[in-house]
């Protein structure tokens, strides 16, 4: 990331992120750029800015205000005023209790606790994550298990064709992740056995 973002200043390129699944804290920070040391020129933020309620954002740097005037730039869920004080009273909560910090503590413990209980799963090739947005890679596919698991009662969903994605609710009580963990890990466990 950040030769990429040496590369756009030496060259003159605007450096854009999306930041509409990994923006709002998801990660562990407000926005995912700021783990890497670099600074966007425009960034895009949506769902999580809305908690549920459409919404799409488009943020730049003061030397791009210029390149739009009254009527250059629409959205379909932009500027209205439900989905505005959607976004504003999102914004305060995420900052006011510190979901930030708290997704940052809970992906550790997420990734440590897979770790663990995977370790020696023959399925398993690695589990990653940033925040709460963790993945695990299988060395198949992941489809399969995917809608074995949401069938326990856990959403999850496919990253690739063999990771499954677990980007739990910023509020989530240590309870229901623990649980969603156990559902994981036995479907997987179960799995793996009946493949040997």
């Amino acid at each position: 990331m950040q030769k990429v973002a040496e590369l756009c200043e030496q060259h003159g390129p605007l450096l854009i992120v999306d930041e509409i699944q990994t923006g709002m804290g998801r990660t562990g920070k407000l926005f995912a750029y700021e783990h890497y040391g670099i600074e966007p020129d425009i960034f895009t933020l949506a769902k999580g800015l809305g908690s549920g309620i459409p919404i799409g954002a488009m943020l730049g740097k003061e030397k791009l205000r210029e390149a739009f005037t009254a009527g250059d730039h629409g959205s379909t869920f932009g500027g209205n005023y439900l989905s505005t004080a959607a976004g504003l009273a999102t914004l305060e909560t995420i900052l006011e209790e510190k979901l930030s910090e708290r997704a940052a503590e809970l992906g550790d413990y997420i990734v440590s606790e897979l770790q663990k209980k995977l370790a020696g799963n023959p399925l398993v090739e690695e589990v990653r994550g940033l925040g709460l947005l963790i993945g695990i890679q299988l060395n198949q596919s992941a489809g399969a298990l995917i809608t074995t698991i949401q069938e326990q009662g856990v959403l999850v969903v496919g990253a690739g064709p063999n990771v499954i994605r677990l980007a739990p609710s910023l509020l989530i009580s240590k309870a229901d992740l623990d649980r969603g963990l156990d559902t994981v890990c036995r479907v997987l466990a179960q799995t793996s056995v009946a493949a040997v």
